[in-house]
């Protein structure tokens, strides 16, 4: 139904629900304005950052930004459209890409200013696919009949189609195009502030919370649970290959600009969306397999860049797309604060090398799956192994095993 999170300060239990809408042609009109009005209006808020970080040495606050957008709206004509709270989603949005920017790029100087030699990309008019309603009073619901309705400010009724809402209170709204090359197709996600409690009381009222699970993530399998559960990897796009490979023969041989050209890349999009809904579902999966079957999870604080960092082929490229593991820590650390259970991250480092059992270090390549101890005889699979390392390490407070057969 949707995706459950937390605020970033903890103090609320959040549900989003995905709307497909279904404008009318005018409808779609004016949301297409209001996502090229905001798209302007980014690309000078971004502008006036740089111009901010190089005279003042620091970024402007939301306030100014949102100044600054009721500035342009009321001098720029082609904003005029658009309607005036979606810019405070839009300054929100250039403040966080700027301080992403400048966490990875940027030092501070000896007198704490930063750098103002990175900054965000502007958007093109290919890459601004959304905008955002930030209070409850710019949108609402309303039905006849079986039909149900969402009232959004400057573009009117518009009729959607998904779930019954949950018992929350709706709070933000933000409003999406995805361009399947013959049409667009638009969606509503609206964001409700949930009772504390309901996911424990209502969507999972028998949740087994008797032991804590280490989970080892990887590639061949994206995640190894320290009970002896295993998801594989579901390659799905290997299995989809072919299929890909033909289609954008397709799309290449056609003519831009023509019936053809947009016929092959409509087919080329809901090709691409099948696989990313595909990979979606295994991450889902995963996380609440992991959270609500178990009572605490113990993970390892691992740096998904860093491995693909070490891809050895396009192939094992295509598997770590496939395992996608930074999405399934990201959804397991959401769904977790949701339900109540902790999280502990843990060094990665020999937890495939360490003998679960005695401690012992031994030494193997990644072409060997099978972890073999000489000292104490346990030949168990490498990631099982690695798993309940980690569930010893992190979730048990089990002190880091013996160093002592370790080479130097």
């Amino acid at each position: 139904m949707g995706q459950e999170n937390r605020d970033d300060k903890g103090r609320g239990i959040y549900l989003t629900v995905k709307l497909k809408l279904d404008p009318a042609s005018e409808e779609k009109r004016r949301i297409d304005r209001n996502i090229e009005g905001n798209r302007v209006v980014y690309n000078q808020m971004v502008t006036y950052c740089k111009l901010h970080l190089e005279n003042e040495g620091r970024l402007p606050t939301q306030f100014d930004l949102n100044r600054l957008g009721a500035e342009i709206w009321r001098k720029n004509p082609s904003v005029k459209c658009i309607y005036n709270n979606s810019m405070h989603v839009t300054s929100g949005r250039v403040l966080q890409a700027y301080k992403k920017i400048l966490e990875h790029n940027s030092k501070p100087d000896a007198g704490g200013a930063v750098s103002s030699g990175h900054r965000p990309r502007y958007k093109t008019v290919k890459a601004a696919r959304s905008y955002g309603y930030p209070k409850r009073q710019d949108f609402g619901f309303s039905r006849k009949g079986k039909r149900r309705y969402i009232r959004l400010g400057k573009v009117g009724n518009v009729r959607f189609y998904g779930p019954e809402f949950p018992k929350g209170t709706p709070k933000t709204c933000i409003v999406s195009r995805i361009d399947m090359g013959t049409h667009s197709e638009y969606y509503a996600s609206v964001t409700f502030e949930m009772p504390e409690g309901y996911a424990t009381d209502e969507l999972y009222p028998e949740i087994d919370t008797s032991q804590p699970v280490g989970i080892d993530l990887g590639i061949s399998s994206v995640a190894v649970f320290s009970d002896g559960t295993v998801f594989e990897n579901p390659k799905h796009y290997l299995k989809l290959r072919k299929r890909f490979e033909k289609l954008q023969r397709r799309l290449s041989k056609a003519v831009p600009f023509t019936e053809e050209y947009d016929k092959a890349k409509s087919r080329v999009d809901h090709a691409y969306r099948k696989l990313k809904n595909m990979r979606k579902n295994t991450v889902n999966h995963i996380a609440h397999d992991a959270v609500y079957l178990h009572g605490g999870i113990a993970m390892e604080d691992l740096s998904v860049k860093g491995l693909r960092g070490i891809s050895r082929s396009r192939r094992m490229t295509n598997y770590y797309n496939d395992a996608s593991l930074g999405a399934v820590q990201t959804r397991i650390r959401d769904v977790a604060a949701c339900a109540h259970r902790k999280v502990v991250l843990v060094d990665p480092r020999g937890t495939s090398q360490i003998c679960s059992a005695c401690g012992a270090y031994v030494k193997k390549g990644l072409d060997v799956r099978i972890h073999h101890c000489p000292e104490c005889g346990l030949r168990i699979d490498r990631d099982l192994n690695a798993a309940i390392n980690i569930l010893n390490r992190g979730w048990t407070g089990h002190p880091d095993p013996d160093r002592s057969n370790r080479p130097a």
